[in-house]
């Protein structure tokens, strides 16, 4: 049986500091590198929650993929304005099921300017 699963990585950009997450990022960037395990998140999906986003035709192709949001921050850490800058591979709808997911992150309240933006990578994995 095959396992899905979903790994996160964020970089959050302050003011005009808006860059791409690092391909090789385990954990979250807020104006550079700060320890991995840092608490930028209020709040997160579920399990249950990620795996009801995993896209029906990647699923059923075996298929992992990414598909990178960007969206603005509030000072209460809500994300609006949410884009999609990319997804891989097309076609398969990771870009659908991540910007579904949204409703369900929340960073910590803090005091974001108001050109505060975070860029999310949201990757989809089967595991053998």
């Amino acid at each position: 049986m095959r396992k899905l699963g979903l790994i996160v990585v964020t970089t959050l950009a302050l003011g005009a500091c808006v860059g791409a997450a690092p391909s090789d990022a385990s954990g979250p960037l807020i104006n550079g590198p700060i320890d991995s395990s840092a608490k930028v998140w209020a709040e997160l999906p579920t399990g249950s929650e990620l795996a009801a986003a995993y896209p029906a035709p990647a699923r059923e192709n075996h298929m992992s993929g990414i598909a990178q949001l960007q969206c603005h921050v509030t000072k209460r850490g809500e994300l609006t304005g949410c884009v999609v800058l990319s997804e891989r591979p097309a076609g398969y709808r990771f870009a659908v099921a991540a910007f579904s997911l949204l409703k369900f992150f929340r960073l910590k309240p803090a005091n974001y300017g108001p050109e505060a933006t975070v860029i999310i990578p949201v990757r989809f994995n089967v595991y053998e």
